[in-house]
């Protein structure tokens, strides 16, 4: 029988090269609760011991994590704005910058009030903002492979969401009716800085909704402001996340087309990531 320091220490020791001591504290709790199906202070608190199957079992997830595979696409969910998230190789994994991006969408829009949330992945803002708040959301990206999982996400949610496969920089969505508020999240991380990326990032998640070309760095930000000019109601509310280096250009994009109330946000890292704009 193994008790869990000597999990814990196989953990460190085997992952260190990876990831800091408090993520490897984290990875191992999440795995914990999800091959116990208990809170990990539940098991501490029963100080149970693993049988050697129970031990292998945690041990070929150190293999995976070693590979550089996220540990959310090892449990197939992430908890987002209070639902769950199925994840897979085709969508992100929700970040923490993203869920606060969220929670101040819910401070602006109201019950029934239409939400469009383009390049929604596995739709995880669009899931939220409708089980949180009741809104009428659409969403719409240009991978079916990711629409497939965000309509299973959907349901797990018990949301009703419309889904649309389609290129955000090639319709101008003329058979939507205008939206009270239009999220994105869309690719923005340049080519250049890939060298700078994780390796469960760069190696795992899908490019197509992580990279842009850098001598276009701003393309799907200039084409979502102009369906936004279309498709947002007098007063409607624009919210985007961004790359931290363009948030002064993406401030004067904005206002150069006409939005005010712009605000840039920093996120829990303190980078300038959230933006929200009104369309007056």
């Amino acid at each position: 029988m193994n008790k869990l320091i000597d999990l814990k220490n196989v953990y460190q020791r085997e992952l260190k090269h990876l990831y800091s001591k408090n993520e490897i504290n984290s990875i191992l709790r999440l795995l914990i609760e999800f091959e116990f199906k208990k809170k990990f202070f539940s098991f501490v608190l029963e100080n149970k011991l693993l049988n050697e199957l129970e031990f292998k079992q945690m041990l070929s997830h150190v293999e995976a994590l070693k590979n550089g595979c996220p540990v959310h696409y090892i449990i197939g969910f992430k908890e987002f704005c209070n639902c769950i998230i199925k994840v897979n190789e085709k969508v992100l994994i929700p970040r923490a910058e993203t869920e606060e991006l969220v929670f101040w969408i819910m401070s602006h829009v109201k019950a029934k009030q239409r939400v469009l949330d383009l390049c929604a992945g596995s739709g995880c803002i669009s899931i939220a903002l409708a089980k949180n708040k009741n809104c009428k959301s659409t969403a719409i990206d240009v991978s079916r492979e990711a629409l497939i999982l965000a309509k299973e996400n959907s349901k797990i949610n018990n949301t009703s969401v419309n889904f649309f496969c389609a290129d955000v920089l090639k319709s101008n969505f003329d058979f939507l009716k205008k939206q009270h508020v239009i999220v994105s999240n869309p690719p923005y991380v340049l080519n250049s800085q890939k060298k700078y990326m994780h390796k469960n990032v760069l190696c795992f998640e899908p490019h197509l909704a992580l990279f842009v070309e850098d001598k276009n760095p701003l393309i799907f930000y200039e084409k979502i402001i102009s369906i936004s000019k279309i498709k947002l109601i007098k007063d409607g509310f624009l919210f985007f996340e961004i790359n931290d280096s363009f948030s002064e250009q993406i401030f004067s994009l904005l206002e150069k087309n006409g939005f005010k109330n712009i605000t840039i946000k920093n996120d829990i890292h303190e980078k300038p990531r959230l933006v929200k704009a009104q369309l007056i």
